[in-house]
């Protein structure tokens, strides 16, 4: 197997950034979050070593796509009970449900290893039995890369107010009516007490529930993921990976400051003891219009992938020595999976993919008036290659054709490269005598290919490994992550 040498070529580096390839060899998507519609699935961030799966709900014309966590990811409190001495005389040691200064709230929001608590931290002594206490969890954030947390959209929402904290209300006229029934839960909910705050990742209050969740069919009920029901302090027959669970949402019951709202099993929209450990976390986040994804087609099979997470692939086995590139990459969204967790790292690249990414990522985008014989005019890569074909970067066979589907070897990659940099640099491809001749496999190397690879070689963009370069060989998608990721370095 050729899988042996350390391929670098500069070039490629550029060559796949951000844009769509219909054949899937590199298709890196040129949808962002403004391309999200309600009901995709989107896998960003993650939480327990596994991504995160999450659902469309809504689409806010001012703050972008709402996603909310497709599967319960934790069983947490909602805010912890105070130390009985910090309490007023026969107070109720249950916890809290102001929003603005919940546990639950602060751990969501932080991306740090030891959360800040605006209250009592949820250590043991403070949560129902002592059931999952989180005071020494790193916050929900920090699971997520940089990137990932920047291309999420802090945003400002309303949130209902019970009879204590209404006190502090900036608008409204009642407290909310309790209806447990989905369909009825926000009998007066346009005339509540609240106040607003600012969050980055957020419970859903019971009106976006309502209307985003149940009034527009999608499920209620939330399973929780297997290393919730592992992990968890509190143990039950009906806490399951392939059963409904109970899960907070942000709002308060209103004649009481102790308990939150819960949607209860799929079936109502109860309520539960702000201190309860029991219950589970199902978290919402506005994402960015701008936040790139870069590789999916939307559904549960193979959701979008938002850009800049920390990305694994299932098939890498083989290929260690690609990996860090293929992973590193695929994090800034340069190169992507082929779907189901895989990145296909021996799948080759076509010719015409490979023309179109360099022409692309060079900026060439023009229509082509003119083409090989072989090109088919509604090809999603007419264009690209045509203009190749104009500026002789490519110049096909004697008789006219290109061969667009067949695969591209890595002597073909490098002369195409050769006289794209070239051109570019306003220099000419010529062969500098004897730089060839240390090479054990330079007899390999096809004559009209000798002037590119020489060129290379002597700019440094091409990289031996133990004297091979394998000329012959079909590119493959691993070979072309470790060649960008080798360079990078050097391009940047």
């Amino acid at each position: 197997m050729k899988r042996n040498m350390k391929r670098a070529l500069s070039l490629l580096l550029a060559c796949v950034m951000v844009f769509a390839l219909s054949a899937g060899i590199f298709q890196a998507s040129a949808a962002s979050g403004s391309a999200l519609k309600v009901g995709d699935y989107v896998q960003f961030g993650s939480y327990n070593g596994s991504p995160i799966l999450w659902r469309v709900i809504d689409v806010d014309s001012k703050n972008g796509p709402l996603l909310f966590s497709e599967k319960i990811l934790t069983l947490k409190c909602f805010d912890a009970g105070e130390p009985v001495e910090s309490l007023p005389q026969d107070y109720p040691n249950y916890g809290n449900n102001y929003w603005a200064s919940s546990n639950i709230r602060d751990w969501l929001n932080s991306s740090a290893e030891k959360v800040e608590w605006t209250m009592n931290e949820p250590g043991y002594a403070f949560v129902e039995g002592g059931k999952n206490a989180y005071d020494d969890e790193a916050g929900f954030l920090y699971n997520f890369t940089e990137a990932e947390r920047n291309s999420i959209n802090e945003v400002s929402q309303k949130h209902a107010l019970d009879m204590i904290s209404k006190s502090v209300a900036e608008g409204g006229s009642e407290l909310l009516v309790y209806n447990p029934n989905l369909a009825d839960c926000l009998q007066n909910y346009d005339k509540v007490f609240y106040k607003s705050e600012k969050d980055k990742v957020f419970l859903l209050n019971l009106q976006q529930f309502h209307d985003y969740v149940y009034a527009r069919g999608f499920e209620v009920g939330k399973y929780p993921t297997e290393a919730a029901v592992v992990q968890s302090d509190y143990k039950s027959d009906l806490l399951s990976p392939s059963k409904y669970w109970k899960y907070w949402l942000s709002t308060s019951r209103a004649e009481d400051n102790t308990s939150a709202r819960t949607v209860y099993f799929g079936n109502y929209v109860l309520d539960d003891q702000a201190y309860s450990g029991m219950n589970g976390v199902a978290p919402a986040l506005y994402l960015k219009k701008t936040a790139n994804l870069a590789s999916g087609s939307g559904t549960a099979a193979d959701p979008y992938v938002v850009a800049g997470g920390k990305t694994t692939f299932n098939d890498l086995a083989g290929v260690e020595w690609a990996a860090e590139a293929i992973n590193m990459l695929a994090d800034k969204g340069i190169v992507n999976g082929t779907g189901d967790g895989n990145f296909s790292p021996l799948a080759s690249v076509s010719r015409a993919d490979f023309v179109l990414m360099m022409m692309r990522s060079l900026g060439i985008t023009g229509e082509a008036t003119k083409n090989f014989t072989d090109v088919p005019e509604d090809a999603y890569y007419y264009d690209a290659v045509g203009q190749a074909k104009l500026r002789q970067y490519v110049t096909g066979y004697e008789d006219g054709s290109f061969h667009p589907t067949a695969e591209i070897t890595m002597e073909d990659m490098y002369v195409i490269a050769a006289r794209a940099l070239a051109a570019n640099n306003g220099v000419s491809v010529k062969e500098v005598e004897g730089n060839l001749d240390y090479l054990k496999d330079g007899d390999q190397i096809s004559d009209y290919a000798r002037a590119s690879i020489s060129f290379l070689l002597d700019r440094g963009v091409i990289t031996d490994w133990n004297g091979y370069i394998s000329p012959k060989a079909v590119a493959a998608r691993a070979d072309c992550a470790y060649f960008i990721f080798q360079m990078s370095g050097q391009l940047l």
